[in-house]
């Protein structure tokens, strides 16, 4: 199997893993030169077609073949990308190919141009167009428009005024993580090694369907570690899982135990154990569950390099105490939800990537601050009152909440916990609210962004203040409030126009509510209200 094709010569039997699409005049003997070679170099089967020796009005033979087999589509667009009409055609298909299938994407590169140049928003790209017009139909030209102006709204490289090595690296880096390839560091020029690779190869018959055990035996020093390597290079992303395990005579030299749970750990996927607990799938290699031994509450010791990918890492059970130091590491870590941790002592940095944390709310008594976490966008802060003896005495510390301006979704329930003053009014892009109240002045400002309100264990009367901004709330949801009397008057109906719900539960001691002002309200809903008189 080839490890490459360059200029579209090749057998049309090879898979490929990467298309290039671009303009050979604008790129082809600088940077589409270079970004080739360096996924070359990877170990990425990249197709790169030369548009100027294409014939014929449609995409078929080798180029369809090579379109609809890679996985990842990489348009480079320049200023001359949509004055040719096979650039044009290529996306096109790359499109209506990415479209059909969930493991292909397209990643655009904007080259000397601006996304807003591919969005037909000026003149450059429109005025090839418009030549187009003159020689091909009205459906393919519009085909066209339609297919840059949706690639352009992919997230993309632009190349202006960056250097094209550090750009290459980044690209090269994607590439790798979307193909999930695993390779092995080194060195660029090994000498004497092809024949020993060869011969290697055809042992393995690649290709074949069966099962194969290959010793490589010799003396130390000789170079069987580095023909490994290269032989994993090789042949590494054609499977869905692979490791390369380094040093077991070393460590059982040294007197390491080699037993299974080391195994385990070394040969670590979405699906395998690395600590004395368990690991359950998620339906997805991005997702790892962890529970842990009844017996054992010990911490989880290292995060293996395997799982640098993850995205979702949640924990099953209660008896986690720490997380590892290298959880910042996790860069492609979008979800990390612990809010069952009610025993976990303390929370390690964290990587900045999250956008959905869950917590125990006893970790608040522990001086978190997580005000670096600027990409949240929900977060989770839920148990009941800690044992103060075991935390922090006085009440916990939030206001670094008021930080996370991209948060949507924001949950602190605490139990019968009196929070300290915190200015919410700054997440304006706060929808949905649960919080702790049990002093209705703790919230200083709430964000005319909020939907949905949930106030839990409510003291003291609720006064226009805490609703004074919040002309967009249509859900207002009360639970375990502690009040006799809830009155909505003419200044609290005129604040809360739109609200349309109210929903009031656990609410035994509440004995009067007037929501006559309440003009746009249609659902009123109480649950365990035993106290309360219809007014």
């Amino acid at each position: 199997m080839s490890t490459c094709v360059d200029d579209g010569h090749s057998s049309s039997g090879t898979e490929f893993e990467v298309f290039l699409s671009f303009r050979g005049p604008d790129t082809r003997l600088n940077f589409t030169d270079c970004l080739y070679h360096s996924l070359i170099k990877a170990g990425v089967r990249v197709f790169r077609d030369d548009e100027e020796i294409r014939k014929g009005k449609k995409i078929e033979g080798e180029l369809l073949h090579a379109i609809e087999s890679s996985k990842i589509y990489l348009p480079i667009f320049s200023r001359n990308y949509a004055s040719s009409k096979w650039c044009l055609r290529e996306l096109t298909h790359m499109l209506e190919s990415s479209s059909k299938a969930n493991d292909k994407v397209i990643l655009p590169i904007f080259y000397d141009v601006n996304p807003n140049d591919v969005k037909l928003k000026t003149r450059l790209y429109l005025n090839a167009l418009k030549k187009h017009q003159q020689k091909f139909s009205h459906d393919e030209v519009w085909q066209w428009r339609e297919a840059l102006t949706e690639v352009a709204r992919i997230k993309g490289w632009d190349m202006k005024d960056k250097s094209h090595g550090e750009i290459i690296n980044t690209i090269v880096d994607e590439v790798l993580t979307k193909l999930m390839k695993r390779m092995r560091n080194l060195p660029n020029h090994l000498v004497g090694i092809h024949d020993h690779v060869e011969a290697i190869m055809d042992m393995l018959n690649e290709g074949s369907c069966d099962v194969r055990y290959l010793v490589i035996h010799g003396m130390g020093g000789i170079g069987k570690t580095t023909l490994a390597s290269v032989v994993f290079n090789k042949i590494s992303n054609q499977f869905q899982g692979c490791s390369f395990l380094l040093d077991i005579r070393e460590s059982a030299q040294q007197g390491c135990m080699i037993n299974l749970e080391i195994l385990e750990e070394k040969l670590f996927s979405a699906r395998t154990s690395i600590f004395q607990g368990s690991v359950a799938g998620c339906g997805s290699q991005d997702c790892l569950r962890c529970g842990s031994n009844e017996r054992d509450k010990c911490a989880i010791r290292e995060l293996p390099k395997a799982i640098a990918m993850l995205k979702k890492l949640v924990s099953l059970q209660s008896k986690i105490k720490r997380l590892p130091t290298t959880m910042s590491k996790l860069s492609h870590l979008r979800e990390l939800l612990l809010d069952q941790c009610d025993e976990l002592e303390q929370l390690p940095e964290l990587p900045v990537s999250l956008t959905n944390l869950k917590i125990s709310s006893h970790l608040l008594w522990t001086a978190l601050d997580l005000s670096y976490l600027t990409n949240l966008v929900s977060l989770h802060i839920r148990g009941d009152t800690p044992r103060l003896s075991e935390f922090r005495q006085g009440v916990p510390k939030i206001e670094w909440i008021e930080g996370l301006s991209y948060l949507k979704r924001l949950t602190i329930v605490v139990g019968d916990v009196t929070l300290p003053p915190i200015n919410l009014a700054t997440l304006s892009r706060l929808h949905f609210l649960e919080i702790t109240c049990v002093d209705t002045q703790s919230p200083m400002g709430l964000p005319s962004s909020l939907r949905a309100l949930t106030l839990y264990d409510v003291k003291s009367p609720m006064g226009r203040s805490l609703f004074s901004n919040l002309t967009n709330l249509s859900h207002l949801c009360l639970v375990n409030c502690r009040l006799r009397e809830v009155q909505f008057d003419d200044v609290l109906g005129q604040q809360l126009k739109k609200l349309r719900s109210l929903h009031l539960t656990k609410t035994a001691m509440l004995e009067r509510l007037s929501v006559s002002r309440l003009e746009g309200l249609k659902v009123l809903t109480m649950d365990g209200c035993l106290g309360l008189m219809e007014t």
